[in-house]
């Protein structure tokens, strides 16, 4: 059944003969049916092959294949039914992993909009891929977690091409109390630049040290040196402050970084070599992340859609100097990146650097002005009439 079998029509004046110079030829012969002047014989690929270099007068014609060599010549005379078949299995698989629509079901609109701005954020939005059904638990998880205060329960369903995310609205109830009486501390130590007081007692001055945990503005209103009233004091304080930072740069160093260019692309792999499919501008260096795989259990074959990002791969040797330069740049950025809008760098210095055999070593010394408002506790004090 799974070897390759040929029928062979001989026709001619004595085909007898002509089959006795087959068989002496060493031409082996499985099946014979011989009639007057023509007969039907059945033999394998090689000695079929045989057959057809004898030159002769007679006619030989292939009427029948059987066998593995049947299947081949019916996939060849298919051939292009059977791609364009395949083709459309892998594009119908293609369009039923797509999401066509995504549907927000609850009544305000902000929190519709909340739900559609984290959905797009883990592409969960129309004309990409369906997500696994782990991948979508653990987006439902880090949504809830991301809105505690805001979202109670969050379900993501997938209607064939279609998203359907139902969610409910978590209603926190505060009993209203009154709010606890407080100061304004330092949160660390510092030289006081700006004081801001909406409530309480200012009791510190710009210009002024202070360590952590010292009151700057009071929730204890006093007049006569007796408390006249407690409030929470509200406010923010500014301080120059200094900083630390010790940075290892290496010599040679190396980075990756995307250039936010992304796309999809199909690959079909074969052994150790991958087909891609309508992929003409290909990228040097890219990111792959797997949308769909399918793999054929039996054949290294396997199909995949893929999105690739960019990326542009950089690589740097450096001298002692210029690591340095760059151990101070990466400190910078290390710093800014702590800072708000109101918080800046007054000054920098480099303390001290020292040359290793791979990387040098830097510490940089920094002022900055940070906010530094903590509150604290009020501590009951005695009046003197007490």
């Amino acid at each position: 059944m799974f070897y390759s079998m040929y029928k062979i029509k001989i026709e001619g004046r004595d085909v007898k003969r002509f089959i006795k110079k087959l068989l002496s030829s060493n031409i082996y012969i499985e099946d014979i049916e011989i009639y007057d002047k023509y007969a039907y014989i059945k033999t394998n690929k090689e000695n079929y092959e045989k057959l057809k270099k004898i030159k002769t007068i007679y006619k030989i014609e292939l009427i029948r294949l059987y066998g593995m060599a049947r299947l081949f010549d019916i996939i060849k005379g298919y051939s292009v039914f059977i791609i364009a078949l395949f083709i459309g299995y892998l594009y119908l698989i293609f369009l039923s992993n797509i999401i066509f629509k995504v549907e927000i079901v609850h009544s305000k609109k902000e929190i519709r909009n909340l739900i559609n701005k984290d959905l797009k954020y883990y592409e969960i939005e129309k004309y990409h891929f369906v997500k696994s059904y782990k991948e979508k638990e653990k987006i439902e998880e880090k949504i809830l977690n991301d809105h505690k205060d805001t979202l109670e329960w969050l379900e993501i369903e997938r209607i064939g091409t279609k998203y359907e995310i139902r969610v409910e609205e978590r209603v926190i109830k505060n009993p209203s109390k009154e709010q606890e009486v407080r100061n304004i501390v330092a949160a660390k130590s510092g030289i006081i630049t700006k004081i801001q007081a909406s409530k309480g007692e200012i009791i510190k001055k710009i210009g002024d040290y202070v360590r952590k945990g010292d009151i700057i503005i009071s929730g204890l209103i006093k007049k006569d040196e007796n408390v006249k009233n407690k409030v929470s004091a509200t406010g923010s304080v500014y301080a120059e402050v200094w900083y630390k930072t010790n940075i290892d740069m290496p010599y040679y160093y190396k980075e990756e970084n995307e250039t936010g260019n992304s796309k999809i692309t199909m690959k079909f792999s074969f052994l150790k070599n991958d087909f891609y499919i309508f992929n003409f501008n290909k990228y040097k260096t890219y990111k792959e992340k797997k949308m769909l795989y399918l793999k054929n259990a039996f054949l290294p074959i396997s199909f995949s859609i893929s999105k690739e990002k960019e990326t542009i791969k950089k690589e740097f040797l450096y001298s002692p100097e210029e690591a340095i330069k760059e151990a101070k740049k990466l400190s910078d950025l290390k710093i800014k990146s702590r800072l708000n809008n109101e918080e800046h760098i007054i000054s920098s210095k480099i303390l001290s650097s020292k040359e290793n055999e791979n990387y040098v070593n830097v510490e940089v010394f920094y002022k900055i002005i940070e906010n530094i408002t903590d509150t604290g506790k009020i501590i009951e004090e005695k009046t003197k009439e007490e």
